[in-house]
């Protein structure tokens, strides 16, 4: 079997979430036969590191999008009254991600593929469909949706609508209705397309009614139970992700005082991921509160947690780095959005908790009972293991592929 993947970012074994997904369709469509791989680095730096696709013997090249957005897109960007800018994307109507995958950027992947016969070409995330479309030749057609990426944009305007950043409300909203409306012109053109939770496949079936859906869910690899000294708390996730950003702002602002003060030796939170805004690291300087940006050796902080926080209330999709401490058998506290998509269940894997008080109280309390921590991430890594364990859904979702 012959595929082709194009991908917003270079597939990985760890650290960004995006990139993980990506490494597990990648190593299952190399199982498979040859595969090429396209990145036109919509979500990512052109220059990540290449381990994973070098190690499996697939050939890369990158696509540069950086400076090739749209020139409408790019004029409107230059406005500088927020009401107009507003209607004028309004009336534009692609979204951001459409915009910087110009017509220049789609030939130039349908160029680096030509010439070349594939059994199957994927594509990883719906923003990218456009790419995929126009590579001639392709037996078959499968697109990674992973989340409704309209969904996700959606909750992040009502989240900034709450908290009464109005004009940010709107810029997201009108960007929620153009995802949406790409998604329903570019998803029933795929034979197969693949979500990360039943619950995002359910939201896709109204974009897509005739398309084949799969849920494939997210996963990690396991690793060695941790040391658990009783005070390191941590917070997995890009912090240039602005529902993380939030998440972990409201964690220190509302949630993380209560915790200090409530308990001795007093416990210290780290803070795991890169791309943080300045504001958000002044927040972070705080008492027992520690910016480690983004660190290259996962397993060294999993091995020293006692305990992985994920406190988002907006965003989409299934969360990798729950399934991530789970596999690390670290327990987890995490609001109802932060957990959902994932088959676990709150009150006997993990602690769940919503407002600022409660999540408080389920952190302090998961730092009293030691025994309790154990009970619960055991019960959360049996629940996962089958299903999230990398190497475990790498195999399904060969079969997945080689039926597409």
């Amino acid at each position: 079997m012959r595929s082709l993947m194009v991908a917003p970012t270079v597939p990985a074994l760890g650290g960004n979430g995006l990139a993980m997904r990506l490494g597990v369709f990648l190593e299952a469509l190399r199982r498979l036969g040859e595969v090429d791989l396209i990145v036109a680095p919509l979500a990512g730096g052109a220059d990540a590191p290449t381990t994973l696709p070098r190690d499996l013997g697939v050939k890369m090249r990158v696509v540069p999008v950086a400076g090739r957005e749209e020139t409408h897109f790019g004029l409107i960007a230059r406005l500088r009254d927020p009401g107009e800018r507003l209607q004028a994307m309004r009336a534009y109507g692609r979204s951001a991600l459409a915009a910087r995958l110009s017509p220049a950027v789609v030939a130039d992947v349908a160029a680096a593929a030509a010439g070349r016969d594939y059994d199957l070409v994927h594509v990883g995330r719906a923003y990218l469909a456009r790419a995929g479309l126009a590579v001639a030749g392709a037996r078959a057609l499968s697109l990674d949706v992973d989340e409704n990426d309209a969904a996700a944009l959606a909750s992040q305007a009502r989240e900034r609508r709450r908290r009464g950043e109005a004009i940010a409300a709107a810029f997201l909203a009108a960007e929620a209705e153009a995802a949406e409306r790409e998604m329903r012109r570019d998803l029933p053109q795929f034979a197969k397309l693949f979500a990360s939770s039943a619950a995002e496949a359910a939201t896709l079936r109204g974009l897509a009614p005739d398309a084949a859906i799969v849920v494939a869910p997210n996963a990690a690899q396991a690793r060695a139970r941790p040391q658990d000294d009783g005070r390191t708390v941590v917070f997995v996730g890009n912090l240039g992700y602005w529902p993380n950003a939030e998440g972990v702002a409201w964690l220190i602002e509302r949630v993380w005082p209560r915790v200090v003060e409530r308990r001795a030796p007093r416990p210290r939170l780290w803070l795991v991921g890169g791309g943080g805004s300045p504001a958000l690291t002044r927040l972070a300087r705080r008492a027992e509160v520690r910016a480690l940006g983004a660190v290259e050796d996962l397993d060294a902080i999993y091995r020293r947690a006692t305990l992985a926080l994920a406190p988002l209330r907006c965003g989409g999709g299934a969360r990798i780095k729950i399934v991530e401490a789970a596999l690390a058998r670290v327990p987890v506290v995490a609001t109802s959005f932060g957990a959902a998509g994932l088959p676990l269940r709150g009150g006997c894997d993990f602690w769940r908790a919503d407002a600022a008080a409660d999540f408080a109280e389920a952190t302090v309390e998961a730092l009293a009972h030691r025994s309790l921590r154990a009970r619960r991430a055991q019960s959360a890594y049996r629940r996962l293991v089958g299903r999230h364990e990398r190497e475990a859904a790498v195999r399904a979702l060969a079969c997945q592929l080689a039926g597409a």
